[in-house]
Parts: structure tokens; sequence; C-alpha cells
């Protein structure tokens, strides 16, 4: 049996093997100790932590037996629909709202640079004289 800084920390650390025996368990012997032969029919070796198991959700065997076309034959449906409800809220039109407005804003200032630049290199021109 282990020791640590919690209860927990120790049973979790600890082996089946230490629950199978009589003197791990209890020196005095006044818990009996269980029956090591119940283990054979187990996925879990017998040097198998606690820890180890209940990461496997103590789960022995998962047998999956999915049908969807006895689920569908059982059910025996007329029709099948779907339906999707989608909710918007001010929140979302209020953000949406304002970023139109930004890119808009951008767009705007971007053509106005390149418009006042055309202009003041049209007017800087030099136009050459001729005698």
């Amino acid at each position: 049996m282990l020791a640590g800084c919690y209860p927990l920390e120790a049973i979790l650390q600890t082996t089946l093997e230490c629950l199978y025996d009589q003197q791990c368990i209890d020196s005095t012997n006044t818990f009996t100790a269980m029956n090591i032969s119940s283990l054979n029919s187990s996925r879990f070796p017998i040097n198998t932590t606690i820890e180890l198991i209940v990461n496997q959700l103590m789960v022995e065997e998962f047998i999956s037996n999915i049908s969807y076309e006895s689920y569908f034959n059982q059910c025996a449906p007329v029709s099948c629909t779907y339906t999707y409800v989608d909710n918007h809220n001010i929140f979302e039109g209020i953000t949406t709202l304002i970023g139109l407005y930004g890119g808009l804003v951008i767009i705007c200032q971007l053509i106005a640079i390149f418009i006042v630049k055309r202009i003041l290199c049209m007017r800087q021109r030099v136009t050459p004289i001729t005698d």
C-alpha cells in the first residue's frame, strides 16, 4: 500500500495486487480479502494501477451495435424534416453595421488620397515653353 499527501493519491497509485492481499489491506485480519479468482475474467492485469482503471472508466468491454436501418424501420416515420432556427439579435446587427461603416470609411479614405494625388500631379506638370 502506498502513502501520499492525500489518500486519493495513494489509492490511485495502488495496484490490484494489494487489494487482493490480506496483509496489504489489513494486518490484523479484521477484514476479509477479496477473491483473486474474479480477476481471471477481467481485461485489467493484476498489476494494473487503480488510476489506469479509473481513467478507462472501469469499463471491461464496450459494445457498440449501431444500426440506423433498424432504428428507421422501428420508428417508421412518414416524413423526415430538418429545421434550422437562426436567431439574430440586436448586438449582432449593431456590430455588423459598425463593421460595414468602418470598411466604407477606410475605402473612401483610400480613394480620396488617390484622387487628391492625381489632381496635384496634374497641376504640377511642367509645360514646355517654345519660342
